[in-house]
């Protein structure tokens, strides 16, 4: 592919148009101007990044579903020591509370790893595109979406964790004690 570069003073790129586009048709040439190079390239970036959003979305979901996949399996599993902290005196709220309270540090935890996972794995691309593109991508740190996250890391846990633990809470205590 041949590439012919044509440069005009400032304001005298419109008036050249015309004549090159007709030079350009007769030899099966494309004419693009650097401003339509520019909006074709900044068409193309938007769709990656809304790609990029739609995965991380995805993941969210996907990750939100094994969270509460897990909080489920964790309360049933201690079905029978949350029948037993009944037993001793422990009200259905203070149950609903203790494990939505554990699930709340598990998502704080949890959220904490994926945050420093995720900026060591944006430095890693800056610092692996520079021998591939020839410059570093600038990795953008943006203290609101890591705000979001975490807080969304947490709350999902809640969430998961209040509807199983008050269900487990509201077992009848011999079933939840002879439970295992």
């Amino acid at each position: 592919a041949d590439l012919l570069l044509i440069t005009a003073p400032e304001g005298q790129a419109e008036r050249l148009r015309e004549p090159l586009g007709r030079i350009a048709d007769e030899h099966a040439m494309l004419l693009r101007s650097f401003g339509d190079v520019r909006a074709f390239v900044d068409r193309i970036v938007q769709g990656v990044v809304g790609s990029l959003w739609a995965i991380l979305g995805l993941g969210f979901v996907v990750g939100s579903l094994g969270v509460a996949n897990t909080v489920t399996m964790n309360v049933l599993e201690k079905r029978r020591t949350l029948g037993l902290l009944r037993a001793v005196g422990m009200t259905r709220g203070q149950v609903t509370r203790m494990v939505v309270i554990e699930s709340l540090l598990l998502g704080a935890a949890g959220g904490l790893i994926g945050l420093f996972g995720g900026v060591t794995t944006a430095l890693f691309i800056q610092l692996a595109s520079q021998p591939l593109l020839g410059h570093p991508i600038q990795a953008s740190f943006r203290p609101d979406v890591v705000a979001v996250n975490l807080i969304a890391a947490v709350a999902i846990t809640a969430i998961a964790a209040w509807l199983p633990a008050r269900r487990a809470a509201g077992l009848d205590l011999l079933e939840s004690i002879s439970a295992e």
